[in-house]
């Protein structure tokens, strides 16, 4: 079985649940994620507000149409990369993504922020041999 049509799948009903969460947002209807406790005095909470809500409606459509893309340009790396790798940095890269549109507090930004920063970059370096 070749990884890319499933890569591809996985990543597009990510993005169609960052739609829906992004739709609950808008509607006033987004659960609280948290507190998580980072360290003894401080706290994370996420919360997708109706403007949050609004960008990660946003980001989950075009990650969407970047996942419809994605099964016939993974198709050329399949046995020469890890399509899986690629798959759970791009998993990873959309879930930061929302993060930073529910964020709260600046450390739960900051967290975020860098999930993103890293996983973006270990996609840029998805095609190390070239």
């Amino acid at each position: 079985m070749r990884a890319a049509p499933v890569v591809a799948a996985i990543g597009a009903i990510a993005s169609l649940l960052a739609i829906a969460a992004g739709a609950a947002g808008i509607a006033g209807a987004s659960p609280v994620l948290g507190p998580w406790t980072i360290w003894p005095f401080a706290q994370v909470y996420f919360i997708l507000t109706p403007l949050g809500g609004v960008f990660t409606c946003i980001a989950g459509l075009v990650a969407l149409a970047v996942s419809i893309y994605c099964a016939s340009y993974l198709r050329r790396y399949d046995g020469a990369y890890s399509i899986w790798w690629f798959g759970a940095a791009y998993v990873l890269l959309l879930l930061a993504v929302v993060g930073i549109f529910a964020a709260t507090d600046v450390l739960g930004f900051l967290i975020a922020w860098e999930v993103m920063t890293l996983t973006s970059c270990g996609l840029v370096a998805f095609e190390w041999r070239e």
